[in-house]
């Protein structure tokens, strides 16, 4: 009579099975993640773009959004200095903004007209209008991208 188990041939061929699996599977979880957090980083940029376009036709002035390597926040100016209104939304780890990629973004200024540099803005007016227009580009560490179009005039966000 046979004792029951496995033999270390067996075992051995089923490890190998898992390995090879297991190979195959990382780098797509890894690039699957990645796609992911581009994606949140997107929906947090468009998520600010569009409180600004909102609070700019509620408070009846033009209102900022202003995005740094790290995060995207809305500003409004309030006696001539930039006032945060609600937190900065930090991007999704490995995503960040890079003002080399966004060159039709104009630079702002902690004092509006200088002083310490903010970030890169979209500014929106009292009737949620884009008083700048362009795509928004957001870049993970592994090189994918993710574009936010700001239409002309309108102020229209879409991302692709």
């Amino acid at each position: 009579m046979r004792d029951k188990g496995f033999t270390l041939l067996e075992l051995m061929f089923v490890i190998a099975i898992v390995g090879i699996l297991t190979a195959y599977a990382i780098p797509k979880y890894n690039a699957v993640q990645d796609e992911y957090r581009l994606e949140g980083a997107a929906q947090r940029a468009v998520s600010q773009l569009h409180y600004a376009k909102q609070m700019g036709m509620d408070k009846r002035e033009t209102v900022y959004t202003v995005f740094q390597p790290d995060k995207v926040g809305v500003y409004r100016v309030i006696n001539g200095s930039l006032e945060l209104t609600g937190p900065a939304l930090e991007y999704e780890g490995g995503v960040y903004f890079h003002p080399t990629l966004n060159t039709w973004m104009e630079e702002v200024y902690e004092d509006v007209e200088s002083g310490p540099l903010v970030g890169w803005g979209v500014r929106f007016n009292y009737r949620g209008f884009a008083l700048d227009n362009g795509t928004v580009i957001l870049k993970s560490l592994s090189g994918e991208t993710v574009g936010i179009n700001i239409a002309e005039q309108t102020g229209k966000i879409t991302w692709d």
